[in-house]
C-alpha cells in the first residue's frame, strides 16, 4: 500500500470511529492553542463559543468514540493508538498531569500501543520487514512519542513507569521529514534516506520533528534506567554500578 492509499481503510464508505475520534481530538487539541476569541469560535448566527466548554464537549465525544472502539474490539490499530494517544495530550493539557484522567489514559495509551503489537518490529520469515516503510516510521513515531510520554510523567511525580525498555524490539525513528516519509515518490524518499547517517540522523543539519522525537525518546531510556535506581532504594545497594551501566 501506497501512503496516499493509507486514508482509504478508514475514509468515505469505510468511515470508522477511530478517524471521527482523532478528527476531533486534533480539533480539541488545536482549540486548546488557540485564542478565546479567534473568529473560529464564532457560529454562523454570530454566536461566540466559549472555548473551555468546547473542549470539554469535545473530550466526551472523543472519549464516546474510544469506547466504542473498545467495546466491539475490531479496530484500525494505528488509527485506534494514535486517536488515544492526543486524547491523552487533550486531557493532561485541559486537567493537569497529575490528573486521574491522565495517568487513566496513559496507561490506555500504552495498553493499545502493546495490543496492537507496535512495541516490536514486524518481520518477515526470512527477516525482511513486513511493513510498508511509511507505517512502519508511523509506528515507530508512535511509540517513541508514548514511551517518552510515560517516562515524563514517571520522573515529574517520581512514579513507577508503565514501559519497559527491555521489552521492546522497536527500532529508532528516522530522522526524515514527514514529507519524505508520506511520498509516493521513492525518489524523494530515497534522497532523504541517503542523507542519513549510520545512525539515522540527518547529515544536514536539518530539525525535522523527527529530530527532536528521538532526542526525547533516547532521553527516556537513560530516565528510565535512573527511575529504576531512585525508586528500587534499599532493595538494590548497586546503585554505583548500575548508574555507570547507564
Amino acid at each position: 500500500m501506497r501512503p496516499s492509499e493509507f486514508h482509504t481503510l478508514f475514509t468515505g464508505k469505510n468511515l470508522r470511529w477511530e478517524i471521527l475520534g482523532l478528527i476531533m481530538a486534533i480539533a480539541g487539541s488545536s482549540a486548546q492553542f488557540t485564542s478565546p476569541n479567534d473568529p473560529l469560535f464564532t457560529l454562523e448566527d454570530g454566536k461566540q463559543m466559549n472555548r473551555e466548554e468546547f473542549i470539554e464537549d469535545i473530550m466526551h465525544a472523543t472519549n464516546t468514540c474510544i469506547n466504542i472502539c473498545q467495546t466491539h474490539g475490531a479496530v484500525n490499530e494505528p488509527v485506534m493508538v494514535c486517536l488515544v494517544y492526543i486524547n491523552l495530550m487533550v486531557v493532561s493539557s485541559f486537567y493537569g498531569d497529575n490528573h486521574h484522567a491522565t495517568w487513566r489514559r496513559m496507561g490506555d495509551s500504552v495498553s493499545a500501543l502493546y495490543a496492537a503489537g507496535i512495541h516490536c518490529e514486524a518481520c518477515n520469515v526470512d527477516g525482511s520487514n513486513a511493513e510498508p516503510f511509511f507505517m512502519r516510521e508511523f509506528r515507530r513515531r508512535l511509540y517513541a512519542a508514548i514511551y517518552y510520554g510515560d517516562k515524563t510523567l514517571a520522573v515529574f511525580y517520581g512514579r513507577p513507569p508503565m514501559m519497559g525498555w527491555r521489552y521492546s524490539d522497536r527500532k529508532m525513528l528516522l530522522d526524515i521529514s514527514d514529507r519524505a516519509m508520506a511520498s509516493d515518490d521513492t525518489d524523494v524518499l530515497n534522497a532523504a534516506l541517503s542523507k542519513l547517517d549510520s545512525d539515522g540522523w540527518n547529515t544536514e543539519g536539518h530539525l525535522h520533528p523527527t529530530t527532536f522525537g528521538r532526542m526525547r525518546c533516547q532521553l527516556a531510556v537513560f530516565k528510565e534506567r535512573l527511575l529504576e535506581q531512585s525508586l528500587a532504594g534499599e532493595k538494590d545497594s548497586e546503585v554505583v554500578r548500575n548508574v555507570e551501566y547507564v
